[in-house]
């Protein structure tokens, strides 16, 4: 009977002890993953400026206007006005274009 009592003892603890192993590792990608969001989301704010400069001097083109003032003041409220999504709601497709079905 004692056997028994330490023999389920251990498996328990073998048992508890694979859970946190299991959940250890799940963290573990959640974190990884965590990291290229806050990896991508700085690159994006590092690259707003250029991006924003882009856009503008291809509107322009796009337009033929050459005054600045002939552009929204802030073009993410236009966009948004316009019924354009943010990037955040297809970003995924664009780095992983296989994976999304």
């Amino acid at each position: 009977m004692e056997q028994n009592q330490k023999q389920n003892g251990a498996e328990k603890l073998e048992s508890i002890a694979n859970e946190l192993q299991r959940e250890s590792e799940r963290l573990r990608q959640l974190a990884e993953e965590l990291k290229k969001r806050e990896e991508a989301h700085a690159e994006m704010i590092h690259n707003y400026p250029y991006f924003k400069a882009f856009v503008y001097s291809e509107m322009k083109k796009l337009f033929n206007c050459d005054k600045e003032a002939s552009l929204p003041d802030d073009l993410e409220a236009w966009a948004k006005q316009q019924g354009a999504l943010p990037l955040e709601a297809f970003i995924d497709e664009l780095e992983h274009p296989k994976e999304v079905a």
